[in-house]
């Protein structure tokens, strides 16, 4: 089998008497859509905040394309190739559609003397907005390049937020609840745009409430309760799972 290019073992995270993350054991597979789901209060988004250096683990491994980044701050987490989303939207609000996908490019927007000797600045600045604008293609905002972020329907503004962190031109992208509080007709654009993302190269783990959009995207899926593993495996395998229709549902499923 061959190498995960996330490998997260034995994480732990304590809130002071609180456990919100006990031994978690996760693996996500280049090149896939890795669904990650749990009942409110699981431990999702905790998960995603020690991955991400948000907060600092207590204990456990987190390993991108072989090396640990367990403890350390989000822009070296960035730099070793895990980008994100947020539950809550990050914008700025007060700026344009094109210059929030430039902030994140400004890792690599350099003028030292490497691009000096390759082109100009005014070069180098038009390559770094044409790759901008190549990334609100993508996710479909190009014509909305010039307007105030803060302007853009909530569904956009997850877009938004979707094409700034993959200008940090991450190997991993982490989305939690991108979908949240959108129409069916806009998730099912959501899920074309990370299907093209993942056709790329960029590998997704997508935190979602929307069970029916994770069964029809996702190549697995892992399943916190309680902030510990219940389960993981195909969507067919989790569909069928036990332990997990009693952490949503509360009960066992009657067989008659």
């Amino acid at each position: 089998m061959t190498t995960p290019l996330l490998h997260v073992a034995d994480l732990t995270k304590n809130f002071g008497g609180l456990t919100a993350l006990a031994g978690v054991h996760i693996e996500v597979r280049s090149g896939t859509i890795h669904g990650l789901i749990g009942p409110n209060g699981s431990g999702k988004s905790t998960f995603i905040n020690t991955v991400t250096g948000v907060i600092p683990p207590n204990s456990g491994q987190i390993v991108i394309d072989g090396r640990n980044v367990a403890g350390l701050r989000p822009n070296i987490v960035n730099a070793a190739g895990i980008a994100r989303t947020f539950q809550n939207l990050r914008l700025f609000k007060a700026m344009s559609v094109l210059d929030n996908v430039l902030i994140g490019e400004h890792r690599h927007m350099g003028y030292g003397l490497g691009s000096a000797l390759t082109m100009r600045n005014g070069e180098a600045e038009r390559h770094v907005k044409d790759v901008a604008m190549g990334l609100l293609a993508d996710v479909g905002l190009a014509h909305r390049a010039e307007a105030i972020s803060g302007s853009l329907p909530y569904g956009e503004q997850r877009l938004l937020e979707i094409a700034r962190a993959l200008a940090t031109q991450p190997k991993l992208l982490m989305l939690d609840e991108p979908l949240a509080g959108m129409n069916p007709t806009e998730m099912d654009r959501v899920v074309a745009i990370l299907r093209r993302i993942v056709a790329r190269g960029v590998t997704i783990l997508l935190v979602e409430h929307a069970v029916r959009v994770v069964m029809s995207v996702c190549d697995r899926i892992s399943v916190l309760n309680f902030g510990r593993n219940i389960a993981e495996g195909s969507p067919q395998e989790i569909q069928g799972n036990e332990d997990v229709v009693v952490a949503y549902l509360g009960r066992r499923r009657h067989v008659a």
